[in-house]
């Protein structure tokens, strides 16, 4: 009874058990496995004949680059301290430390000039103890103990003693294969020659004791052992695994094996996998001995790949790594969470062909196949082959049809037949003309059958691939007439796959040419038929046309198109169901799990579908490489699970085993260089030259085990506008990243399609040309605001010389002209007084025409030195003149006067230039208009209108015509507009006959300051 309670778990975990592969194909030094290493961060160590890899589930990484790895170096295991760093021993290299931290590699050698270094070079293991004590077990020296704080090796030995009397070639052999830590405080060391293993204090390596052994052919090369419960399990040289109690040490027992153990893991709490020489796993029973075998298999890839294990591993989340001679086999039991069952030998020729996946009324699957139907019992998994043949002829199957309660036919590729579902066999020809008649009038291929009343009268409907549907009496077999949906005078074969019988009744056709229903013949109602298609327009509208599966779910008809994914037609309306990118569109087969969610078969793996919240899975057929040809048969079984069948399998899972999925990992940056090498990150973040702005990256994430490699949805902000896609072999490659800062950001996307959060895995700063940089600009502005000020300074010299220039002139001119000028006239009205009681008339005039003429001198004198004096290079010395002079002027002539000027203009400043020729244009404008207007008044308006200073001069006077010439023959205007144009002024003169004129002067302010800015 305990025996049976050990044994009962035993099927379960006797499984057979799928692998994936990693090879030099993936990147490994080599294919021969030595060793293998979980670290604390989840990366798994490869220890190869040729070399170290570290393996992240994405992409293997070798350490060619890093000096000081162990890149060429037979390695022959690895193990990790608490703080982090790795110990790599050697056959022939001595010992190694990769620093955690750093990533930097210490090598150290066997020295013989220096007695306190390392013993030896050969080391066949390296075990840590604790945080400062490793063991080493070498070729030829025995066990070392080594104090990594004090850096000092001690010699321990342990050499196999002879025990026999005379020569033994054996003597003093020192070759210790592995230690492996019983406890904090005993350690277990086989010696590989003799009859003992020993067990030492872990810290100071003092021997204990010895143990027999427990071979019971006598002496037994041990080399590997396992502790489970309170046992220890070794395995060496020798075929068999002995067992020791460490309770009773000295009642060893031995269980049987064909063949020599060369590692062992636990499995279970009474079972473990012990890998073996020459003949792959053996899963091993505590109690019962081996239970199961798991070998390579030539046929089939996701088996063992090699049977030659040299070493074991079962990680944290308990996947299974094996190393063979030939490469490393895992077993994710995570990610294949099917159940498969193998329908033909592997040494049978040829491949089948399936047809349809049918479950019988008492459970059992029923597969029509292109060899018969294969019958499989739901609980044992028990496979019964059943062949059809008729008349010597075997029958390729395409379904079995249940017609009305007690009649069943089976479709083939060449016609239909009835069949006996009890007996397997198709019933004889003799007993009924039906086969025969139906049979050997026409040839079709069957893919439906089904018994319909069609105008009161009882049919059996056959669909039939490029007839479209036949009918045909069901109790005498004959032909009644041939059915197809094409318009009438279209003779096109109709390519159906499938059809589907609804509520209703009516008739739902599969066709490379679209979604057919029909509507059979009633009673009184006639057919109707609907075609839904791609090129249809309106309500009937599809994806595509080539229909591979039917399902109906009440009044909602779904459908799986071959070359665009999913529709259904609800109502008469078709509804299409785009599926995203990464979900493959060719669907193949169609079934609806107990949840309502559609599952539909592709060439790459399952597609599920959740109407209520339009969620897509992609589901990957193992790992992508094996079992990748789905076919239509899919179906949902009773008791929930889906099954389907691919190459020679029929595989069922349960699609509640898809509801989680593995936490997507978090991606990581690897690896920057451009084309000088490395290039140094900081903080994640890297500054390259605009010279040098490209860039290689390598992405990964950790992930050891999974569906399928993870994809890399990244881009660069300022460069990309979408998402591209990558993976960790492919790597991602930039160049002519534009000047300034950039984002990389970088998103999961695993095999079942879920994509993870965004992450910003380096920031790259671009920096420009110097002309370009922030400090460059600092220094074009200081230099620009220093050469401004200069000017600026320049200038205000300059203008102060130039005022001084314009104040000596104006000076020299009131003072010394000036006065000459006042002498003359003071001297001509003299001579004029003297000359009043002559008789002379011509000396009287010369001295008139000399006191007149200097007294125009002199005014015009005073406008000069006016317009040259700094101290009336404002708008209000202008102002104040054309006032004063206006008034003098009109006042004379009893013409009022209005002069008006806009708010703010006083303070404009203007260059002596403008002053002068506007207050000359003004002074010709006024005599005009004194002397030949004939006007009551003159208004004059000075104002600024923008950038531009307006002077308007208007009178009430006699006008004239402009367009007459003769009207205004003198030079006034004309100098006016001489005067005007050296401003840069315009003038205009506004006049019409009996209504007064208008001159107009605008001149820009665009070389006018405000006093403020002076």
């Amino acid at each position: 009874m305990l025996l049976a309670w050990w044994l009962g778990p035993l099927p379960v975990l006797a499984q057979a058990l799928r692998f994936q592969h990693i090879t030099t194909n993936d990147g490994l030094s080599h294919n021969a496995i030595t060793c293998l290493f979980e670290d604390r961060d989840g990366h798994i160590w490869i220890g190869t004949e040729n070399g170290l890899d570290r393996y992240d589930g994405q992409r293997v990484e070798r350490f060619t680059a890093i000096p000081n790895a162990p890149v060429t170096h037979n390695i022959t295991s690895i193990d990790q301290d608490p703080g982090g760093d790795l110990w790599i021993s050697t056959q022939g290299a001595g010992l190694f430390r990769r620093d955690h931290a750093s990533g930097v590699f210490e090598h150290m050698r066997h020295d013989p000039l220096v007695k306190a270094g390392l013993p030896s070079d050969k080391l066949n293991h390296v075990l840590v103890v604790n945080d400062s004590i490793l063991v080493l077990c070498t070729s030829n020296t025995g066990a070392v103990w080594y104090n990594t704080r004090a850096k000092t090796f001690t010699v321990q030995g342990f050499r196999y003693v002879r025990t026999a009397v005379g020569t033994d070639s054996l003597a003093g052999t020192t070759w210790c294969h592995k230690a492996l830590l019983l406890d904090r405080e005993n350690i277990w060391i086989p010696v590989v020659h003799g009859n003992s293993t020993y067990i030492a204090d872990a810290i100071t390596g003092e021997l204990r004791s010895s143990l027999t052994s427990l071979h019971p052919f006598g002496r037994a090369p041990t080399t590997n052992g396992m502790v489970l419960g309170d046992r220890l399990y070794t395995g060496g040289w020798s075929a068999g695994i002995g067992r020791l109690d460490r309770n009773s040490p000295n009642t060893p027992e031995f269980i049987p094996l064909p063949d020599e153990v060369t590692a062992m893991v636990p499995w279970g709490d009474s079972v473990f996998i012990a890998g073996t020489n020459l003949n792959g796993l053996a899963l091993v029973h505590v109690l019962a001995g081996e239970r199961a075998r798991w070998r390579h298999m030539r046929t089939d890839h996701s088996s063992l790949i090699n049977d030659r294990v040299r070493c074991l591993l079962k990680d944290r989340a308990g996947n299974l790594w094996v190393g063979t001679a030939d490469g490393l086999s895992v077993h994710a039991a995570d990610v294949w969470r099917f159940n498969t069952t193998q329908l033909l030998p592997d040494e049978e020729p040829g491949d089948l062909a399936f047809h349809k996946l049918q479950q019988d009324a008492d459970g059992t699957i029923r597969i029509s196949t292109s060899r018969g139907f294969f019958l499989i019992d739901p609980t044992s998994n028990a496979i019964r082959h059943v062949p059809i043949t008729h008349k010597g002829e075997a029958l390729e199957i395409t379904g079995l049809f249940e017609v009305g309660s007690n009649m069943r036919y089976i479709g083939t590729e060449t016609g239909l037949y009835l069949y006996d579902p009890l007996e397997e066999r198709i019933i004889d020809p003799a007993r009924t003309d039906l086969a025969v008649s139906i049979k050997e009038k026409v040839m079709f291929q069957v893919r439906s059958v089904f018994l319909d009343t069609l105008n009161d009268e009882l049919s059996l409907v056959v669909g039939a691939l490029g007839y479209g549907h036949l009918l045909f009496d069901p109790r005498s077999g004959a032909h009644r007439k041939e059915w197809n949906p094409y318009p009438e005078g279209v003779r096109a074969p109709l390519m159906q796959r499938t059809t589907l019988a609804d509520d209703h009744g009516d008739y739902w056709v599969g066709a490379s040419d679209g979604l057919w229903q029909w509507k059979p013949p009633r009673h009184s109602r006639k057919s109707e038929l609907r075609l839904y298609h791609a090129a249809a327009t309106g309500s009937r509208r599809m994806p595509g046309n080539y229909v591979t599966a039917i399902l109906t779910a009440g009044d909602t008809v779904w459908c799986t198109l071959r070359d665009a994914g999913l529709a259904c037609v609800v109502d008469g309306r078709a509804i299409a169901f785009a599926t995203p990118a990464h979900v493959p569109h060719d669907a193949l087969g169609l079934a609806r799990d107990l949840r309502g969610r559609l599952w539909y078969s592709t060439s790459d793996g399952l597609v599920r579908f959740d109407p209520r919240t339009l969620e897509w899975l992609h589901v990957p057929v193992n790992d992508g490489r094996e079992l990748q040809r789905l076919n239509s048969s899919i179906m949902e079984l009773k008791d929930g699970r889906i099954a389907f069948c691919t190459d020679r399998h029929l595989v069922t899972f349960d699609p509640a085993a898809f509801d989680t999925a593995p936490v997507l990992p978090t991606p990581a940056l690897l690896e920057l260089r451009n084309t000088w090498g490395p290039l140094p990150v900081s903080a994640n973040a890297v500054e390259i030259p605009y010279r040098s702005s490209a860039f290689d990256a390598v992405l990964s994430a950790l992930s050891t085990t999974g569906a399928g490699p993870l994809e890399f949805l990244y881009k660069l902000e300022g460069v990309d506008v979408e998402a591209r896609v990558t993976t960790a072999r492919e790597g991602i490659r930039y160049a002519g990243v534009p000047v300034g800062t950039h984002r990389l950001l970088v998103q999961v996307r695993d095999a079942y399609g879920r994509v993870g959060p965004e992450h910003a895995l380096l920031t790259v700063t671009v920096t420009g040309p110097f002309w370009q940089r922030w400090w460059f600009f600092v220094i074009v502005l200081a230099a620009g605001a220093l050469g401004m000020y200069g000017v600026s300074r320049l200038r205000q010299r300059q203008r102060a010389k130039l005022q001084g220039v314009r104040d000596r002139i104006a000076r020299d001119l009131h003072d010394d002209i000036g006065s000459t000028l006042g002498s003359i006239s003071y001297y001509s009205e003299a001579l004029k007084r003297k000359l009043e009681h002559a008789d002379d008339d011509m000396a009287q005039l010369v001295a008139e025409k000399i006191g007149s003429s200097s007294r125009a001198m002199i005014e015009q004198m005073s406008d000069i030195v006016w317009s040259v004096d700094p101290k009336n290079d404002d708008a209000a010395s202008l102002i104040e003149r054309m006032r004063g002079f206006g008034a003098d002027l009109l006042s004379v002539q009893d013409i009022v006067l209005h002069f008006n000027t806009s708010p703010g203009l006083a303070e404009r400043k203007l260059s002596a230039e403008q002053r002068r020729n506007l207050f000359l244009i003004y002074k010709e404008a006024m005599h005009n208009a004194a002397k030949y207007a004939h006007c009551a008044s003159v208004t004059v308006t000075l104002s600024s209108k923008g950038r531009e200073l307006v002077l308007s001069i208007r009178d009430d006077g006699a006008g004239f015509d402009p367009a007459n010439v003769d009207s205004y023959n003198g030079n006034g205007l004309g100098n006016m507009r001489t005067r005007a144009g050296s401003i840069r002024a315009r003038v205009e003169v506004v006049s019409t006959p009996g209504k007064g004129t208008e001159v107009r002067v605008v001149a820009p302010l665009s070389e006018t300051l405000p006093l403020t800015g002076d």
